[in-house]
């Protein structure tokens, strides 16, 4: 009897199952992904893919690309999983969309800030062109406060009263204070651009102090920076100096089937 129990105890017993098994574990990597996401209202594959290169969680075999596309894809089918976001192809030619959902708002405690709803097809490619902004804007170690943010912020304070022009972003750093971004993709008559660019330029606080010191105008070609300028020339002069237009071509759409 002795000799059969000795055996027994010989043989490795099965493992009782992980109590967590199955269930999505919440990471300060989701975190950091998720808050960006939410502040942006949606993001594509392929900027999901660099957002998540910043915090690989592993070895990257090559570092000019990130991730590999299988493990970026794998990320967010487990986002999904645990509810936190939706994903889908929207635009023809262009790879997939994720937002943020009710229960990935409440993962990070923002469910009273913002409100999860599906981002307007019309409005994507310019929601694209301003995170291409704040990647830029990240590397270069400013703090970005987005639109959503500044208007959920601005609707706190103001509740129902006048707001004023909401630009795309503030960006704040101790060299270049605060500053205004925004992004223009379309082409706009000069009056246009020079009512944006004024109302920008000329909005003042409650103590009769401008509300955005500096102005960055973003455009994707020269032909838009071109009219963009000839609007400028059209500020009285203090305002001329505050803006500051330059070109990205990154801002541009690239329509790549994923």
């Amino acid at each position: 009897m002795k000799q059969q129990e000795s055996q027994n105890s010989d043989v490795e017993q099965p493992k009782k199952p992980r109590k967590d098994k199955g269930v999505v574990l919440y990471s300060p990597r989701d975190e950091y992904c998720l808050a960006w996401i939410a502040d942006q209202y949606a993001v594509r594959l392929d900027q999901i893919q660099a957002l998540l290169s910043r915090w690989p969680m592993g070895k990257v075999k090559d570092k000019s690309k990130g991730l590999a596309a299988t493990t970026v894809k794998d990320q967010i089918s487990r986002w999904r999983r645990a509810g936190w976001i939706e994903y889908q192809r929207i635009l023809v030619d262009q790879p997939g969309w994720a937002w943020i959902t009710r229960k990935g708002l409440q993962a990070l405690g923002w469910d009273n800030f913002y409100t999860a709803r599906v981002p307007a097809w019309s409005r994507l490619n310019h929601i694209y062109a301003v995170n291409q902004v704040r990647f830029i804007m990240d590397v270069r170690g400013y703090t970005w406060q987005s639109e959503r943010e500044y208007r959920r912020r601005l609707e706190a304070v103001e509740k129902g009263g006048s707001s004023g022009p909401i630009p795309d972003a503030i960006v704040t750093g101790e060299k270049i204070g605060k500053v205004a971004i925004e992004v223009e993709l379309s082409p706009k008559k000069p009056a246009d651009l020079e009512e944006k660019l004024d109302e920008l330029a000329s909005c003042t606080d409650s103590d009769d102090r401008y509300k955005f010191p500096h102005i960055w105008f973003y455009v994707p070609d020269e032909k838009a920076r071109q009219a963009a300028e000839r609007a400028r020339e059209e500020l009285i002069e203090p305002y001329q100096k505050r803006v500051e237009i330059a070109v990205i071509p990154e801002l541009v759409v690239s329509t790549v089937v994923r």
